[in-house]
Protein backbone atom coordinates (compact mmCIF):
# COMPACT_ATOMS: atom_id res chain seq x y z
CA UNK A 1 0.00 0.00 0.00
CA UNK A 2 0.98 3.61 -1.21
CA UNK A 3 0.67 4.71 2.31
CA UNK A 4 2.36 7.10 4.45
CA UNK A 5 2.31 6.43 8.25
CA UNK A 6 5.53 7.78 9.88
CA UNK A 7 4.26 10.42 11.55
CA UNK A 8 0.53 9.17 12.07
CA UNK A 9 -1.72 5.89 11.64
CA UNK A 10 -0.40 2.47 12.39
CA UNK A 11 -0.15 -0.90 10.74
CA UNK A 12 -1.49 -3.70 12.52
CA UNK A 13 -1.06 -7.14 11.28
CA UNK A 14 -2.27 -10.99 12.72
CA UNK A 15 -1.29 -14.66 11.47
CA UNK A 16 -3.99 -17.39 11.68
CA UNK A 17 -3.00 -20.76 10.75
CA UNK A 18 -4.37 -24.39 10.85
CA UNK A 19 -3.51 -27.97 10.51
CA UNK A 20 -0.87 -29.92 11.79
CA UNK A 21 -0.76 -29.08 15.39
CA UNK A 22 -1.07 -31.22 18.32
CA UNK A 23 -3.74 -31.84 20.51
CA UNK A 24 -2.34 -29.40 23.04
CA UNK A 25 -1.84 -26.95 20.38
CA UNK A 26 -5.48 -26.99 19.17
CA UNK A 27 -6.31 -26.60 22.92
CA UNK A 28 -4.24 -23.19 23.22
CA UNK A 29 -5.47 -21.63 20.20
CA UNK A 30 -8.56 -19.31 20.81
CA UNK A 31 -11.99 -19.92 19.28
CA UNK A 32 -11.47 -16.53 17.51
CA UNK A 33 -8.21 -17.48 15.91
CA UNK A 34 -9.94 -20.77 14.57
CA UNK A 35 -13.07 -18.99 13.86
CA UNK A 36 -11.22 -16.03 11.85
CA UNK A 37 -9.34 -18.48 9.65
CA UNK A 38 -12.91 -20.39 8.79
CA UNK A 39 -14.88 -17.39 8.26
CA UNK A 40 -12.51 -16.04 5.83
CA UNK A 41 -12.39 -19.36 3.78
CA UNK A 42 -16.82 -20.17 4.09
CA UNK A 43 -16.30 -16.30 2.40
CA UNK A 44 -13.95 -17.39 -0.26
CA UNK A 45 -16.44 -20.41 -0.69
CA UNK A 46 -19.19 -18.22 -1.11
CA UNK A 47 -17.47 -15.91 -3.53
CA UNK A 48 -15.72 -18.22 -5.47
CA UNK A 49 -18.20 -20.97 -5.77
CA UNK A 50 -15.44 -23.83 -4.50
CA UNK A 51 -14.55 -26.37 -1.58
CA UNK A 52 -11.90 -23.61 -0.23
CA UNK A 53 -10.16 -24.43 3.31
CA UNK A 54 -7.84 -22.07 4.23
CA UNK A 55 -4.54 -23.57 6.07
CA UNK A 56 -2.91 -20.05 7.00
CA UNK A 57 -3.79 -16.10 6.60
CA UNK A 58 -2.16 -12.76 6.84
CA UNK A 59 -4.53 -10.04 7.93
CA UNK A 60 -3.27 -6.83 7.62
CA UNK A 61 -4.87 -3.56 8.98
CA UNK A 62 -3.86 0.01 7.62
CA UNK A 63 -5.79 2.40 10.19
CA UNK A 64 -6.23 6.75 9.64
CA UNK A 65 -2.97 6.59 7.04
CA UNK A 66 -2.36 9.43 5.26
CA UNK A 67 -1.34 9.27 1.31
CA UNK A 68 2.39 9.02 0.51
CA UNK A 69 4.64 11.81 0.50
CA UNK A 70 2.48 13.29 3.72
CA UNK A 71 5.44 14.94 4.80
CA UNK A 72 6.18 16.42 1.88
CA UNK A 73 3.39 17.62 0.48
CA UNK A 74 0.63 18.37 3.51
CA UNK A 75 2.16 22.09 4.24
CA UNK A 76 1.54 23.80 1.63
CA UNK A 77 0.31 27.43 1.84
CA UNK A 78 -1.21 28.70 -1.50
CA UNK A 79 -4.75 28.00 -2.81
CA UNK A 80 -3.86 25.51 -5.32
CA UNK A 81 -1.34 24.20 -3.48
CA UNK A 82 -4.12 23.91 -0.22
CA UNK A 83 -6.05 21.47 -1.94
CA UNK A 84 -3.25 19.22 -2.78
CA UNK A 85 -2.47 19.27 1.02
CA UNK A 86 -5.81 18.86 2.48
CA UNK A 87 -5.26 15.38 -0.10
CA UNK A 88 -2.10 14.53 1.62
CA UNK A 89 -3.63 15.46 5.11
CA UNK A 90 -6.79 12.77 4.60
CA UNK A 91 -6.82 9.39 6.12
CA UNK A 92 -8.29 6.06 5.06
CA UNK A 93 -8.76 3.04 6.98
CA UNK A 94 -8.58 -0.58 5.13
CA UNK A 95 -7.27 -3.94 5.46
CA UNK A 96 -5.64 -7.09 2.97
CA UNK A 97 -5.73 -10.71 3.90
CA UNK A 98 -3.71 -13.26 2.54
CA UNK A 99 -5.24 -16.98 2.35
CA UNK A 100 -3.86 -20.00 1.06
CA UNK A 101 -4.68 -23.89 1.10
CA UNK A 102 -0.93 -24.02 -0.39
CA UNK A 103 -2.69 -25.09 -4.00
CA UNK A 104 -4.44 -21.69 -4.19
CA UNK A 105 -3.57 -18.06 -2.47
CA UNK A 106 -6.58 -15.37 -2.57
CA UNK A 107 -5.84 -11.74 -1.69
CA UNK A 108 -8.53 -9.64 -0.46
CA UNK A 109 -9.03 -5.90 0.23
CA UNK A 110 -11.69 -4.84 2.11
CA UNK A 111 -12.68 -1.33 2.15
CA UNK A 112 -15.67 0.58 4.20
CA UNK A 113 -17.47 3.08 2.76
CA UNK A 114 -16.83 6.86 4.65
CA UNK A 115 -13.62 6.07 5.56
CA UNK A 116 -11.32 6.06 2.38
CA UNK A 117 -9.79 9.15 0.54
CA UNK A 118 -8.59 7.98 -2.86
CA UNK A 119 -9.23 10.50 -4.91
CA UNK A 120 -7.51 14.05 -5.26
CA UNK A 121 -6.56 16.97 -7.27
CA UNK A 122 -4.49 16.91 -10.31
CA UNK A 123 -4.94 13.64 -11.10
CA UNK A 124 -4.10 12.05 -8.08
CA UNK A 125 -6.51 9.31 -8.36
CA UNK A 126 -5.54 5.87 -6.36
CA UNK A 127 -5.42 2.50 -8.21
CA UNK A 128 -6.63 -0.43 -6.76
CA UNK A 129 -5.33 -3.92 -7.79
CA UNK A 130 -2.21 -5.51 -8.51
CA UNK A 131 1.16 -5.58 -10.31
CA UNK A 132 3.63 -8.53 -9.87
CA UNK A 133 7.06 -9.39 -11.86
CA UNK A 134 6.36 -12.18 -13.78
CA UNK A 135 2.82 -12.77 -13.30
CA UNK A 136 1.46 -9.48 -14.27
CA UNK A 137 -1.22 -6.41 -13.29
CA UNK A 138 -4.51 -6.23 -13.28
CA UNK A 139 -6.69 -3.28 -11.97
CA UNK A 140 -10.03 -2.14 -10.63
CA UNK A 141 -12.22 -0.69 -13.47
CA UNK A 142 -12.24 2.42 -10.90
CA UNK A 143 -8.84 2.80 -10.67
CA UNK A 144 -7.01 5.83 -11.75
CA UNK A 145 -9.76 8.21 -11.59
CA UNK A 146 -12.04 10.03 -9.51
CA UNK A 147 -14.55 7.92 -9.43
CA UNK A 148 -12.23 5.82 -6.80
CA UNK A 149 -13.20 6.93 -4.04
CA UNK A 150 -16.55 5.10 -4.40
CA UNK A 151 -14.75 2.20 -4.54
CA UNK A 152 -16.06 0.99 -0.49
CA UNK A 153 -19.78 2.21 -1.64
CA UNK A 154 -20.08 -0.82 -4.49
CA UNK A 155 -22.46 -2.64 -2.12
CA UNK A 156 -24.48 -0.29 -0.70
CA UNK A 157 -27.01 -0.06 0.77
CA UNK A 158 -26.91 -3.90 1.57
CA UNK A 159 -23.73 -3.49 3.21
CA UNK A 160 -21.26 -0.65 3.99
CA UNK A 161 -18.56 -3.12 3.40
CA UNK A 162 -16.33 -4.27 0.23
CA UNK A 163 -14.35 -7.22 -0.76
CA UNK A 164 -12.30 -7.47 -3.46
CA UNK A 165 -11.03 -10.69 -4.57
CA UNK A 166 -7.66 -12.13 -6.29
CA UNK A 167 -7.08 -15.46 -6.58
CA UNK A 168 -3.45 -17.18 -7.88
CA UNK A 169 -3.01 -20.35 -8.39
CA UNK A 170 0.22 -22.42 -7.37
CA UNK A 171 1.40 -22.35 -10.82
CA UNK A 172 1.15 -18.90 -11.51
CA UNK A 173 4.52 -18.64 -10.39
CA UNK A 174 3.90 -16.05 -7.49
CA UNK A 175 7.06 -15.47 -5.29
CA UNK A 176 4.89 -14.50 -2.43
CA UNK A 177 2.96 -17.66 -2.97
CA UNK A 178 5.73 -20.00 -3.53
CA UNK A 179 6.82 -18.74 0.61
CA UNK A 180 3.36 -18.81 1.60
CA UNK A 181 3.30 -22.41 0.35
CA UNK A 182 6.33 -23.33 1.64
CA UNK A 183 5.74 -22.06 5.00
CA UNK A 184 2.12 -24.09 4.88
CA UNK A 185 4.11 -27.35 4.12
CA UNK A 186 6.53 -26.91 6.80
CA UNK A 187 3.46 -26.60 9.12
CA UNK A 188 2.06 -30.03 7.97
CA UNK A 189 5.20 -31.79 7.72
CA UNK A 190 6.66 -30.17 11.91
CA UNK A 191 3.09 -29.32 13.64
CA UNK A 192 2.16 -25.73 13.93
CA UNK A 193 4.66 -24.84 17.00
CA UNK A 194 6.90 -21.86 15.78
CA UNK A 195 9.83 -23.22 15.85
CA UNK A 196 9.07 -26.74 15.82
CA UNK A 197 10.21 -29.07 17.95
CA UNK A 198 13.35 -30.63 16.17
CA UNK A 199 15.11 -26.91 16.92
CA UNK A 200 15.27 -26.99 20.63
CA UNK A 201 18.23 -29.91 19.95
CA UNK A 202 19.94 -28.14 17.31
CA UNK A 203 23.84 -28.08 17.72
CA UNK A 204 25.49 -24.41 18.22
CA UNK A 205 27.65 -22.96 15.84
CA UNK A 206 30.60 -22.09 15.82
CA UNK A 207 31.50 -18.86 16.04
CA UNK A 208 34.38 -17.92 13.90
CA UNK A 209 35.40 -19.79 10.00
CA UNK A 210 38.17 -20.43 11.76
CA UNK A 211 36.54 -22.53 14.42
CA UNK A 212 34.69 -24.24 12.13
CA UNK A 213 37.49 -25.44 10.26
CA UNK A 214 39.04 -26.78 13.17
CA UNK A 215 36.01 -28.67 14.87
CA UNK A 216 36.00 -31.67 12.86
CA UNK A 217 32.34 -32.22 13.48
CA UNK A 218 31.44 -30.01 11.07
CA UNK A 219 31.94 -30.06 7.51
CA UNK A 220 31.44 -27.69 4.21
CA UNK A 221 28.31 -28.16 2.51
CA UNK A 222 27.46 -25.21 0.45
CA UNK A 223 29.62 -22.28 -0.54
CA UNK A 224 28.05 -19.02 -1.97
CA UNK A 225 31.61 -18.09 -4.04
CA UNK A 226 29.82 -14.74 -5.43
CA UNK A 227 29.21 -13.07 -2.18
CA UNK A 228 32.25 -15.19 -0.11
CA UNK A 229 30.04 -17.25 1.84
CA UNK A 230 31.10 -20.60 3.48
CA UNK A 231 28.66 -22.43 5.06
CA UNK A 232 29.00 -25.54 7.75
CA UNK A 233 26.83 -28.55 9.44
CA UNK A 234 27.66 -31.12 11.59
CA UNK A 235 28.01 -34.38 9.76
CA UNK A 236 26.46 -36.72 12.11
CA UNK A 237 24.13 -34.81 13.56
CA UNK A 238 20.43 -36.69 12.37
CA UNK A 239 18.15 -35.37 14.50
CA UNK A 240 18.11 -32.01 13.82
CA UNK A 241 21.01 -29.60 12.14
CA UNK A 242 22.03 -26.06 12.04
CA UNK A 243 23.48 -24.24 8.83
CA UNK A 244 26.44 -21.93 10.36
CA UNK A 245 27.47 -19.44 7.60
CA UNK A 246 30.82 -17.63 7.83
CA UNK A 247 32.01 -14.23 5.47
CA UNK A 248 35.20 -14.03 4.39
CA UNK A 249 35.15 -10.65 3.08
CA UNK A 250 38.15 -8.67 4.89
CA UNK A 251 36.41 -6.72 6.94
CA UNK A 252 33.99 -9.95 8.25
CA UNK A 253 37.22 -11.14 9.70
CA UNK A 254 35.44 -14.80 9.27
CA UNK A 255 32.51 -14.03 11.79
CA UNK A 256 29.09 -15.89 11.72
CA UNK A 257 26.24 -14.35 9.85
CA UNK A 258 23.17 -13.91 12.08
CA UNK A 259 21.25 -11.71 9.34
CA UNK A 260 20.04 -11.80 5.77
CA UNK A 261 19.27 -14.78 3.17
CA UNK A 262 22.19 -16.82 4.28
CA UNK A 263 22.39 -16.52 8.34
CA UNK A 264 23.40 -19.21 10.27
CA UNK A 265 19.58 -21.56 11.45
CA UNK A 266 18.30 -24.43 12.23
CA UNK A 267 17.71 -27.28 9.58
CA UNK A 268 15.27 -29.94 9.67
CA UNK A 269 17.32 -32.34 8.00
CA UNK A 270 20.90 -33.67 7.36
CA UNK A 271 22.37 -31.57 4.78
CA UNK A 272 25.13 -34.84 3.60
CA UNK A 273 22.75 -38.05 4.45
CA UNK A 274 19.22 -36.62 4.11
CA UNK A 275 20.02 -34.39 1.09
CA UNK A 276 16.54 -34.88 -0.68
CA UNK A 277 14.58 -33.15 2.61
CA UNK A 278 17.11 -30.92 3.02
CA UNK A 279 16.41 -29.98 -0.33
CA UNK A 280 12.79 -29.95 -0.13
CA UNK A 281 12.07 -28.40 3.46
CA UNK A 282 15.16 -26.26 3.99
CA UNK A 283 16.84 -24.64 1.30
CA UNK A 284 13.76 -24.66 -1.04
CA UNK A 285 11.51 -23.17 1.95
CA UNK A 286 14.58 -20.49 2.33
CA UNK A 287 14.91 -19.57 -0.97
CA UNK A 288 11.13 -18.90 -1.56
CA UNK A 289 10.97 -16.78 1.63
CA UNK A 290 14.75 -14.98 1.37
CA UNK A 291 15.78 -14.41 -1.96
CA UNK A 292 12.40 -14.71 -4.00
CA UNK A 293 10.64 -12.12 -1.47
CA UNK A 294 11.53 -10.57 1.72
CA UNK A 295 9.51 -12.55 4.01
CA UNK A 296 12.46 -14.01 5.28
CA UNK A 297 10.80 -13.26 8.72
CA UNK A 298 8.57 -16.43 8.00
CA UNK A 299 11.13 -18.91 7.27
CA UNK A 300 13.26 -17.57 10.35
CA UNK A 301 10.23 -18.47 13.01
CA UNK A 302 10.08 -22.14 11.82
CA UNK A 303 14.07 -21.99 11.57
CA UNK A 304 15.17 -19.90 14.11
CA UNK A 305 18.77 -17.70 13.59
CA UNK A 306 21.25 -19.63 15.28
CA UNK A 307 24.05 -18.23 17.41
CA UNK A 308 27.56 -19.17 18.89
CA UNK A 309 26.76 -18.17 22.67
CA UNK A 310 26.45 -21.65 23.46
CA UNK A 311 29.60 -23.32 21.52
CA UNK A 312 32.37 -24.95 22.83
CA UNK A 313 34.47 -25.98 21.10
CA UNK A 314 36.35 -29.62 21.82
CA UNK A 315 39.41 -30.32 23.29
CA UNK A 316 42.99 -31.65 21.85
CA UNK A 317 45.63 -34.00 22.81
CA UNK A 318 48.33 -34.96 21.01
CA UNK A 319 50.81 -37.76 20.90
CA UNK A 320 54.26 -38.09 18.61
CA UNK A 321 57.66 -39.49 18.43
CA UNK A 322 58.96 -42.34 20.62
CA UNK A 323 56.48 -41.94 22.19
CA UNK A 324 55.88 -38.58 23.95
CA UNK A 325 51.82 -38.40 25.08
CA UNK A 326 50.15 -35.06 26.32
CA UNK A 327 46.77 -35.89 28.34
CA UNK A 328 43.24 -34.29 27.89
CA UNK A 329 44.15 -31.94 30.87
CA UNK A 330 47.62 -31.31 29.35
CA UNK A 331 50.23 -33.79 31.40
CA UNK A 332 52.82 -34.23 29.30
CA UNK A 333 55.29 -37.80 29.59
CA UNK A 334 57.31 -40.26 27.91
CA UNK A 335 56.45 -44.18 27.05
CA UNK A 336 58.60 -45.99 26.03
CA UNK A 337 56.23 -49.39 25.91
CA UNK A 338 55.97 -52.07 23.37
CA UNK A 339 52.96 -53.54 22.03
CA UNK A 340 48.92 -52.45 21.69
CA UNK A 341 47.26 -50.04 24.55
CA UNK A 342 44.27 -48.38 25.26
CA UNK A 343 44.60 -44.81 24.24
CA UNK A 344 41.78 -43.38 25.58
CA UNK A 345 38.74 -44.89 26.18
CA UNK A 346 35.61 -41.85 26.02
CA UNK A 347 32.55 -42.89 28.43
CA UNK A 348 32.59 -46.40 26.70
CA UNK A 349 30.81 -44.99 23.92
CA UNK A 350 33.99 -44.25 21.91
CA UNK A 351 37.76 -46.13 22.27
CA UNK A 352 41.13 -45.43 20.49
CA UNK A 353 44.13 -47.90 20.48
CA UNK A 354 47.61 -47.66 19.67
CA UNK A 355 50.41 -49.85 18.70
CA UNK A 356 54.53 -49.49 18.95
CA UNK A 357 57.55 -50.71 17.41
CA UNK A 358 60.86 -50.53 18.36
CA UNK A 359 62.35 -47.34 16.56
CA UNK A 360 64.93 -49.60 15.13
CA UNK A 361 67.14 -53.36 15.56
CA UNK A 362 69.11 -53.90 19.05
CA UNK A 363 67.48 -50.34 20.95
CA UNK A 364 64.73 -50.44 23.34
CA UNK A 365 63.12 -47.12 22.12
CA UNK A 366 59.82 -47.42 20.30
CA UNK A 367 57.96 -45.54 18.03
CA UNK A 368 54.01 -45.37 17.23
CA UNK A 369 53.19 -47.50 14.31
CA UNK A 370 49.27 -47.79 14.24
CA UNK A 371 46.17 -46.22 15.50
CA UNK A 372 42.78 -47.92 15.59
CA UNK A 373 39.33 -46.54 16.96
CA UNK A 374 35.89 -46.70 16.53
CA UNK A 375 32.35 -46.01 18.29
CA UNK A 376 30.88 -48.64 20.77
CA UNK A 377 27.56 -48.66 18.70
CA UNK A 378 27.14 -51.75 16.90
CA UNK A 379 26.97 -50.66 13.47
CA UNK A 380 29.69 -48.74 14.12
CA UNK A 381 33.18 -48.92 11.59
CA UNK A 382 36.27 -49.12 13.01
CA UNK A 383 39.08 -47.55 11.09
CA UNK A 384 42.74 -48.13 11.42
CA UNK A 385 45.76 -46.47 10.30
CA UNK A 386 49.20 -48.47 10.15
CA UNK A 387 52.53 -47.97 8.78
CA UNK A 388 52.60 -49.97 5.57
CA UNK A 389 55.70 -52.55 4.78
CA UNK A 390 57.00 -49.50 2.03
CA UNK A 391 56.57 -47.11 4.62
CA UNK A 392 53.48 -45.62 3.61
CA UNK A 393 50.25 -44.76 5.48
CA UNK A 394 47.75 -47.52 4.81
CA UNK A 395 44.10 -47.27 5.83
CA UNK A 396 41.54 -50.29 6.57
CA UNK A 397 37.79 -49.85 7.43
CA UNK A 398 36.70 -53.01 9.35
CA UNK A 399 39.98 -54.59 8.21
CA UNK A 400 39.50 -53.69 4.30
CA UNK A 401 42.53 -51.40 2.61
CA UNK A 402 40.62 -48.52 1.31
CA UNK A 403 44.03 -46.34 0.91
CA UNK A 404 43.31 -45.40 -2.45
CA UNK A 405 40.19 -44.08 -1.86
CA UNK A 406 41.90 -41.45 0.60
CA UNK A 407 45.30 -40.86 -1.24
CA UNK A 408 45.24 -37.56 -2.63
CA UNK A 409 44.06 -33.81 -0.91
CA UNK A 410 40.71 -33.61 0.05
CA UNK A 411 39.75 -36.82 -0.98
CA UNK A 412 36.74 -38.16 1.05
CA UNK A 413 34.94 -41.33 2.22
CA UNK A 414 32.11 -41.58 4.00
CA UNK A 415 29.91 -44.31 5.68
CA UNK A 416 27.02 -43.66 8.38
CA UNK A 417 29.38 -43.87 10.96
CA UNK A 418 32.50 -42.57 10.36
CA UNK A 419 33.93 -39.94 7.51
CA UNK A 420 37.51 -39.92 6.80
CA UNK A 421 39.24 -37.09 4.82
CA UNK A 422 42.67 -36.27 3.68
CA UNK A 423 43.88 -33.22 4.98
CA UNK A 424 47.20 -32.93 3.86
CA UNK A 425 49.49 -35.15 2.10
CA UNK A 426 50.58 -36.59 5.57
CA UNK A 427 47.29 -36.51 7.42
CA UNK A 428 44.38 -37.92 7.72
CA UNK A 429 41.43 -36.42 9.36
CA UNK A 430 38.70 -39.42 11.03
CA UNK A 431 35.27 -38.12 12.38
CA UNK A 432 33.12 -40.47 13.78
CA UNK A 433 29.45 -40.66 14.50
CA UNK A 434 29.63 -40.06 18.77
CA UNK A 435 31.53 -36.77 17.53
CA UNK A 436 35.15 -37.31 18.89
CA UNK A 437 37.49 -36.93 15.70
CA UNK A 438 41.28 -38.37 15.19
CA UNK A 439 43.73 -37.58 12.83
CA UNK A 440 46.68 -39.48 12.23
CA UNK A 441 50.13 -38.19 10.73
CA UNK A 442 52.90 -39.98 9.04
CA UNK A 443 56.19 -37.58 9.35
CA UNK A 444 59.79 -39.31 9.22
CA UNK A 445 58.58 -43.12 9.26
CA UNK A 446 56.84 -42.73 12.56
CA UNK A 447 53.12 -41.61 13.14
CA UNK A 448 51.34 -39.38 15.72
CA UNK A 449 48.04 -38.76 16.45
CA UNK A 450 45.92 -35.83 17.48
CA UNK A 451 42.73 -36.27 19.39
CA UNK A 452 39.60 -33.67 19.31
CA UNK A 453 37.11 -34.70 22.42
CA UNK A 454 33.87 -32.11 22.53
CA UNK A 455 33.63 -30.61 26.21
CA UNK A 456 30.34 -33.04 27.61
CA UNK A 457 32.52 -36.02 27.32
CA UNK A 458 34.44 -33.93 30.62
CA UNK A 459 35.06 -36.88 33.34
CA UNK A 460 34.56 -39.71 31.00
CA UNK A 461 37.95 -40.43 29.71
CA UNK A 462 40.29 -43.56 30.63
CA UNK A 463 43.70 -44.75 29.41
CA UNK A 464 46.70 -43.49 28.21
CA UNK A 465 45.04 -40.07 28.04
CA UNK A 466 44.12 -39.14 31.63
CA UNK A 467 40.52 -38.70 32.68
CA UNK A 468 39.94 -35.50 31.34
CA UNK A 469 38.86 -33.58 34.56
CA UNK A 470 40.24 -30.25 34.09
CA UNK A 471 43.14 -31.32 36.75
CA UNK A 472 46.54 -32.60 35.46
CA UNK A 473 47.84 -33.93 38.20
CA UNK A 474 45.54 -36.75 38.50
CA UNK A 475 46.13 -37.83 35.23
CA UNK A 476 48.11 -41.08 36.48
CA UNK A 477 45.94 -43.90 36.66
CA UNK A 478 46.00 -47.67 36.85
CA UNK A 479 43.59 -49.40 34.67
CA UNK A 480 41.90 -50.78 38.26
CA UNK A 481 41.03 -46.86 39.13
CA UNK A 482 43.95 -46.70 40.92
CA UNK A 483 45.32 -43.63 40.88
CA UNK A 484 49.14 -42.38 41.04
CA UNK A 485 50.57 -39.35 43.16
CA UNK A 486 52.36 -36.66 40.49
CA UNK A 487 55.49 -37.36 41.09
CA UNK A 488 56.32 -40.44 40.74
CA UNK A 489 59.47 -42.04 39.14
CA UNK A 490 59.65 -43.12 35.86
CA UNK A 491 59.85 -46.66 36.12
CA UNK A 492 56.45 -46.14 37.79
CA UNK A 493 55.32 -43.94 35.18
CA UNK A 494 56.01 -47.42 32.92
CA UNK A 495 54.86 -49.83 35.07
CA UNK A 496 51.22 -48.03 35.25
CA UNK A 497 51.33 -47.19 31.51
CA UNK A 498 51.64 -51.13 30.75
CA UNK A 499 48.29 -52.12 33.17
CA UNK A 500 46.53 -50.11 29.68
CA UNK A 501 48.46 -52.80 27.62
CA UNK A 502 45.05 -54.96 25.81
CA UNK A 503 44.86 -58.20 24.78
CA UNK A 504 44.32 -59.54 20.87
CA UNK A 505 40.75 -60.11 21.45
CA UNK A 506 40.81 -56.55 22.71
Amino acid sequence: ADVDNRVEGTVRYQVFTSGGESVSDRQKKSTDERNQLENISEYIRYSQGNNFIGKWALLVEWSDVHPYDHLSFSHFPNEYERETAEFFNSTNTFQAIIITDVFTTYVIYTYKCGTLELSGPNSLHAVVGYNLPGVGFTNDFLSGSPAIISIACRNRPDSDFVNIVYPFEANSGLPIMRCLNAYSLDIQEFGISSPPSFTFSRPACPCSYLQARLDRRYVRFLTEFSSGIICYAQIFSFSSNSMCCYSLSFFSFGSLITSGSLASSALSSNPFFSFSRYIEYDLQFREACCDDVNLCFLYHKRRPIETCSSYRSPFFTWCWGDPHIRTVDGRRYTFNGLGEYIFANVNNIFETQARTKLAAENITATVFSAFAAADSAPDSDRVQGEIGPDGEMVVRINGVDITANVSSVNDTYTTMSVMLVRVAEDTLSVSFASSISVEMSLRQGTLSSLLQIPPQFNGTVTGLLGNFDGDETNDFMYRNGTIASNDIPDREKHILAQTWQITQEE
